[in-house]
């Protein structure tokens, strides 16, 4: 029998939570990983004392195959969205994930006119379109990780992770980011995470977090990670050890090899993530396993707070889980919504409105841009809650 949810809080955190600790969003995120595969200096990380670069530190032949994942990501722009590397900022970043995803999945695409054939294609290891997605989920770990090592969190941020650690009873997290910020935050101390409600039921003292799109920490266990503190994401017993699985590890490093002391090149061993793309594809129990919890957090919860996410209209599994999970609430109970976002245009207004009926500026949004070093956030936070009631 699953186990029941008793969160009275949730909390999304979106892209533009993770903006407030320098981590790329939209396009942006695309023309960062090619500077990083080339070596560019990172200019806000070096105004903070350096960075280091694991993928150009990593030696010749690391540098020589993130040559040819810049290749890579070239011809894919000019075959199939029509844009030069130059521009790569002008495609959206799901856009570029759901070709990379599909041709990786769909190698007949490229075996038309390109000179490749069919057996060629399926036949290849090497730096292609064929290796792309998981070239892509390599470097994004390693860069975040070089990332986590320059910037800490500000102090508004700092404010808010506080609040939600202070009653992890009460308080659930649902983070829709790969960095693993918010983890290593509540992680600190006494403190500990649990990634499924399952987890969480035998250890309460942790903050539940899911994380419906993966994370830059998580591995198949088949790949051999051998890192130290390495544990299943479940610990539920009754899933079998058989099935694919994830594994995590409680040090910020790159993944170990089967020998305990060796790392896996920056450029390999991917990390188990989702792709941004228009049909998201799940193909881990865990992954399954942390969506019915997402349903069955937001069915017990009573209050709903958007930290940098915007329900935008193409992530139809997220907008489709808060609907099913808060329909029989809002006729039983009364339900708070709060949104914190540096702004909000007509479309933002849209996609709440068409999940939270009775959405208005004046009662739900807090206007905030992450990354302040100003204290506090958690009080206001608390204080606009008090007025933030959808109406019945």
């Amino acid at each position: 029998m699953r186990p029941k949810s008793q969160f009275k809080r949730v909390f999304f955190i979106g892209a533009g939570f993770s903006a407030g600790m320098h981590y790329p969003v939209g396009s942006e995120l695309m023309q960062r990983l090619i500077g990083y595969l080339n070596g560019e200096p990172e200019a806000e990380a070096l105004q903070l004392g350096g960075f280091t670069n694991s993928v150009r530190n990593a030696g010749e032949d690391c540098r020589t195959r993130a040559s040819k994942i810049v290749a890579v990501i070239e011809r894919v722009l000019r075959r199939y969205l029509g844009v030069k590397l130059q521009a790569i900022d002008q495609v959206a970043v799901a856009e570029f994930f759901t070709m990379a995803h599909t041709l990786s999945d769909s190698p007949w695409l490229l075996a038309r006119g390109h000179g490749m054939t069919s057996r060629s294609i399926v036949n290849s290891d090497e730096t292609s379109e064929l290796t792309l997605f998981r070239d892509l989920a390599a470097v994004t770990r390693s860069y975040f990780q070089d990332i986590s090592e320059v910037f800490r969190p500000p102090n508004d941020i700092q404010s808010v992770l506080s609040l939600i650690r202070l009653r992890p009873e009460d308080n659930a997290v649902i983070n829709f980011n790969w960095d693993e910020e918010v983890e290593l935050a509540l992680s600190s101390g006494d403190g500990d995470v649990a990634y499924t409600l399952g987890s969480w039921h035998e250890q309460r003292t942790h903050t539940l977090v899911l994380k419906p799109h993966g994370s830059i920490g998580w591995y198949d266990l088949q790949q051999g990670i051998a890192n130290t503190g390495a544990y299943l994401i479940i610990a539920d017993h009754d899933v079998p050890r058989y099935e694919r699985r994830i594994v995590s590890y409680s040090q910020n490093e790159l993944p170990m090899d089967l020998d305990g002391e060796t790392p896996h090149s920056p450029l390999s061993c991917p990390p188990v993530i989702t792709a941004p793309t228009f049909a998201k594809r799940f193909e881990y129990v865990e992954q399954h396993r942390i969506w019915q919890d997402v349903i069955d957090v937001c069915s017990a919860a009573t209050e709903f707070v958007f930290l940098g996410y915007s329900l935008p209209r193409d992530d139809f599994l997220t907008r489709a889980a808060i609907r099913s999970s808060i329909g029989s609430q809002r006729r039983a109970q009364s339900i708070k919504c709060l949104v914190l976002d540096r702004g909000f245009d007509d479309a933002k207004l849209l996609n709440f409105l068409s999940v939270f009926s009775g959405f208005s500026l004046d009662h739900n949004h807090l206007k905030w841009n992450f990354g302040a070093n100003s204290p506090g956030l958690d009080k206001s936070i608390r204080s606009r809650l008090r007025a933030a009631t959808l109406p019945r």
